[in-house]
């Protein structure tokens, strides 16, 4: 009886931890609307060499309820993700893909793009992204893009 119970309990937690798995991550995080003009290339308007890019609040390129010295234009930082949430990723199908603003790079063989509406795009596939990703991309966020990014606030 012992032994069930012990091996009840060694399968429990497995399984709670396989489900628990986290990733550490590479975001590249750009404002959601921007004015950099026809040129604008999203994520790959800057050089990404891990690390981000803050300009004076006057050469700002998007709007921003929160007025400082200075502005990311570039947000870059490692999190950890659960990797469920890139594992129940649901497909789309139609969706037109905008310009890529967020980068995650998950590995070097594995990196996926978030587009200004919340589209993430994988292996040049369009998924919905879930609420939970969603809502760890937007606390990882500085305050002057995070703000950019929920009011949908436009470019400069």
């Amino acid at each position: 009886m012992n032994n069930t119970i012990v091996t009840v309990f060694i399968l429990l937690n497995l399984i709670s931890s396989n489900t628990q798995k986290s990733q550490t991550v590479e975001l590249y995080i750009t404002p959601r609307n921007v004015r950099y003009g026809w040129y604008d290339n999203g994520v790959f308007q800057f050089k990404l060499n891990k690390k981000s890019i803050i300009k004076p609040y006057e050469e700002r390129t998007y709007s921003t309820l929160n007025a400082s010295e200075s502005v990311f234009e570039l947000f870059y930082t490692k999190t950890k993700i659960p990797s469920k949430l890139f594992n129940d990723l649901v497909p789309q199908k139609n969706i037109p893909v905008d310009i890529k603003r967020i980068m995650i790079v998950v590995s070097c063989k594995d990196t996926m793009f978030i587009d200004k509406n919340y589209n993430l795009i994988k292996q040049d596939k369009c998924y919905k992204m879930s609420n939970s990703l969603k809502n760890i991309l937007e606390k990882c966020m500085p305050i002057g893009i995070r703000e950019n990014w929920i009011n949908n606030l436009p470019g400069r």
